[in-house]
């Protein structure tokens, strides 16, 4: 009788991913191990919100092997998991991998988790250690033996931590060969019954490795290793696969993309595969640090095939004192701009910035002057990930911990955690159609950097509520025109203008008490119980919200009084009355919950005019929406929600339609003049 073998993973969105790790695995193992007729290879276990009914599943399948890939978004439902598939199948080996195990440093690690056979470090690759443990166990008349077992950790009779530190010959790693048309036949059973947009997201690599050693990063184990190039012919046959599969998406998981040539004849091919088949539809890429002109290149190819769903890049900080703090490589903010500058002049993609919140020499000065740094280019702010301290990062040592007087929480989920802005609130059910999370708590298990020797928690909660408050108001276009005429007109600078905005909403008597509430909710997360960063709007609605979503609904339903009470305490200030009309022409301008097609509304300058770039004049107008449909997601879908108005699903019909995704504009997009 074969031994079976079963593979759990649990994305860090809730939808099906093509479990990569299963396929290279088990095609690896068929192509290099000695007893391939020995195993079963049970099909993976994708774990999204169901982990009770699939771990009785698991448990009647009676697997020999069960092995996890833990990451932060599913350490904890994992663990969980193991502790009872370690009580139910009591001989079944289980074996811990991935970035989140903290038996590096842990020394407590198999008594704390004495389900754990042995762990797997985040480095090694996965496909070789697999096959060195299925042909032990069968060497070894079924025993296991990690012992014999290279480069791994695995506890001894009294669960003290033994590594084995053997080094795994990677330079010389032989890659399995395409492992989506080696599994085919389990690949079909999930296409066939499934239309080709719900068939997902593939991971595609085409190396391993990074050759720098950013602190935070724990890519290829924290420490800069050697990167390993797959075989062309087979990314070539994978890519070929995706398209005549009909895959939805496609993540390059390589952690620079474009660091190589041949990366650009890769971008091509994937071009040409979504030409002839018609799919993937779309793209997403970790780049290059260093080959900026690569860069360009394949951000060409893919917007020109209508590829991106936008121009992403990681500045991780804009600030030379935190970016060398953190041994960071890469090119210069500015050049980066250039190169961006130039690829909006042909494609009308957004751009998105990714950074880290919080690292070691930022603060909210910094913060403050990173607004204007970006916002004064024309660039969205970014809204900063929190630094999530992970097992495999440099940062993750005590003594940089100490260096740099890093204080931390545990087990909690941060801000963007997960890429669904709804929780169902205890005791309600979500409406139909409506996508949200359930969060019991199992997962809140990470670690986060709240204080270092540049700032104090207590400071931290401004430096995380105000980058909220920027990046929602002004990614989303909703004051940005009042902001720019303040630039322009009364030298105010960015940074300040919104430090400013945020202080009077913050005071103001009817909707202070709405807007201090991200403070009120960081404060809790950091303080308090509060596991997640949720805002709960009101008892009414059956939803909590990330708070970056919340802040675009409060100013979107109330936009009578935001942008009312905004104008008249700028104009007072100032002693400027255009700054009311600028304010009320923003309110025109936005998707608000009484935005009408086809309303009309009269100004005395031309502020749609000015907005574009031409002086601002007397010159009375009258303007006219026309927008008929709003992008959400990829979609565009028909602006509906005032034929809700007065049932139970208007304001999350509005939600859905409006402030779901918080890095799109909200701003009309055809206003013409009458």
């Amino acid at each position: 009788m074969k031994k079976k073998i079963l593979l759990l993973s649990k994305p860090s969105v809730n939808q099906w991913q093509f479990p990569y790790l299963w396929a290279s695995a088990k095609t690896y193992y068929q192509e290099q191990g000695l007893y391939s007729d020995h195993w079963e290879w049970i099909d993976p276990m994708i774990v999204i919100n169901d982990w009770e009914e699939k771990l009785e599943s698991a448990i009647s399948m009676e697997p020999d092997l069960i092995g996890f890939s833990l990451y932060t978004w599913n350490e904890g439902t994992f663990n969980k998991m193991a502790k009872i598939l370690r009580e139910r199948l009591p001989n079944a080996i289980i074996i811990f991998g991935g970035p989140q195990c903290d038996v590096k440093y842990n020394k407590e690690y198999f008594r704390q988790k004495p389900y754990v056979d042995m762990v797997v470090p985040g480095d090694a690759y996965g496909e070789i250690i697999f096959k060195e443990v299925l042909d032990n166990i069968i060497d070894n008349g079924s025993e296991f033996n990690p012992a014999n077992i290279p480069y791994c950790y695995y506890p001894d009779n009294d669960k003290n931590i033994v590594a084995q530190d053997n080094p795994i010959d990677k330079k010389n790693f032989q890659w399995p060969s395409n492992p989506f048309r080696a599994q085919q036949e389990y690949f079909n059973k999930y296409i066939d019954m499934t239309n080709p947009s719900d068939h997902g997201w593939i991971m595609l690599e085409t190396s391993r490795g990074c050759p720098y050693r950013c602190s935070f990063c724990d890519w290829g184990g924290g420490t800069h290793t050697k990167t390993i190039k797959k075989p062309f012919a087979t990314v070539l046959d994978e890519i070929r696969w995706v398209g005549e599969n009909k895959i939805y998406g496609v993540y390059i998981s390589d952690a620079n993309f474009g660091l190589f040539d041949i990366d650009i004849e890769y971008a091509k091919y994937i071009v040409k595969a979504s030409k002839e088949h018609g799919y993937p539809k779309m793209v997403t890429i970790q780049p290059t640090k260093t080959k900026i002109k690569n860069l360009e290149t394949i951000f060409e190819i893919f917007a020109e095939a209508k590829l991106l769903p936008q121009f992403k890049i990681a500045v991780e900080d804009l600030n030379e004192h935190v970016l060398k703090n953190i041994d960071r490589v890469d090119f210069p903010f500015e050049q980066k701009m250039e190169m961006i500058d130039r690829l909006r002049e042909k494609y009308d993609l957004p751009l998105f910035v990714e950074g880290i919140l919080g690292l070691p020499g930022s603060s909210m000065d910094t913060i403050r002057k990173d607004i204007e740094r970006t916002i004064g280019r024309g660039v969205e702010f970014p809204l900063n990930h929190p630094w999530v301290l992970l097992p495999e990062t440099p940062a993750y040592a005590p003594d940089y911990r100490e260096k740099w007087g890093l204080k931390t929480i545990e087990n909690k989920n941060g801000l963007g955690s997960s890429s669904i802005p709804l929780k169902i609130k205890k005791g309600f059910e979500p409406t139909t159609g409506v996508t949200v999370i359930r969060d019991d708590g199992t997962d809140l298990t990470a670690e986060y950097v709240v204080g270092t020797y540049s700032y104090t928690p207590e400071e931290y909660v401004n430096m995380t509520a105000m980058q909220i408050f920027v990046s929602s108001l002004h990614n989303g276009h909703l004051l940005n025109l009042v902001g720019k005429y303040m630039r322009e007109v009364h030298d105010v600078e960015w940074g300040e203008f919104y430090i400013d905005i945020k202080t009077f909403l913050q005071s103001h008597e009817k909707l202070g008490e709405e807007f201090r509430k991200v403070d009120s909710v960081v404060k809790d997360w950091l303080d308090g119980d509060s596991g997640g960063l949720w805002v709960d709007w009101r008892d009414d609605f059956k939803y909590e919200m990330q708070p970056y979503n919340f802040i675009m609904l409060m100013a979107l339903t109330e936009s009578e009084e935001f942008y009312g009470s905004i104008g008249r305490y700028l104009s007072e200030k100032y002693d400027d009355p255009k700054i009311i009309e600028v304010c009320e022409y923003s309110k025109f301008n936005v998707y608000n919950i009484n935005y009408e097609i086809g309303k009309e509304q009269s100004f005395d300058h031309n502020w749609k005019e000015w907005g574009q770039g031409e002086d601002l004049v007397n010159d009375p107008v009258t303007y006219k929406t026309l927008d008929e449909e709003i992008l959400v997601g990829q979609k565009m879908m028909p602006i509906d929600w005032q034929e809700k108005q007065g049932t139970p699903d208007y304001l999350t019909h509005f939600f859905y339609r409006v402030c779901y995704a918080h890095i799109a504009k909200k701003d009309v997009k055809k206003i013409e003049r009458v």
